[in-house]
């Protein structure tokens, strides 16, 4: 009986996260930071566990891409304060301030839960992976008409999100620092 509802349990986890994920295309690799914005880049290295779970990615509340096992996705944004939200099992949040002209990078780590719960962890810009990351790891983005069509759908969950971290409810979170940005 206890497997029965771990089961269900799992299923209404995957379903309600949005486990049938929107397709993400291959797509260039940024190399330079557009004049004006800032560039985040999420990066998912494959650590051999969770690899089926995506991780859903939002500016706020607009939703950028989901995030596969091994891929990144990179994200022109405005410089200034931003709530990076990432959606799997979990909510993880990445909060800071943004320059223009600089490169972040945001990595989602991945660790068992009911299915795979996610955990952003901003890197600094002496993290010696950050090279290997931004050569090996395939870029991918989603067609604007997904993105806006899954962002539509999802808005009323993100919003419930962001208010809990507005509200002090969430007490651990990826800060992005001064110095993260390259």
């Amino acid at each position: 009986m206890k497997q029965f509802v771990r089961a269900v349990a799992v299923l209404g986890v995957l379903l309600g996260s949005g486990c049938a994920a929107i397709p993400m295309h291959d797509t260039n690799v940024v190399k330079e930071v557009p004049p004006g914005k800032a560039l985040v880049t999420f990066v998912r290295p494959v650590i051999m566990i969770g690899e089926a779970m995506n991780v859903y990615l939002w500016d706020g509340e607009h939703f950028i891409g989901v995030l596969g096992s091994g891929d990144m996705v990179q994200y022109e944004a405005t410089p200034g304060e931003h709530l990076f939200l990432g959606r799997s099992e979990n909510w993880t949040y990445a909060s800071g301030s943004l320059e223009a002209g600089k490169r972040y990078l945001i990595k989602t780590n991945m660790f068992p839960g009911f299915a795979m719960r996610a955990a952003f962890a901003s890197m600094p810009s002496t993290d010696a992976r950050l090279p290997e990351w931004y050569t090996k790891m395939p870029p991918k983005a989603a067609a604007e008409a997904d993105r806006a069509k899954y962002e539509a759908g999802k808005i009323g969950d993100t919003r419930k999100a962001i208010a809990s971290f507005k509200d002090g409810a969430v007490k651990s979170f990826a800060q992005i620092l001064p110095g993260d940005g390259h």
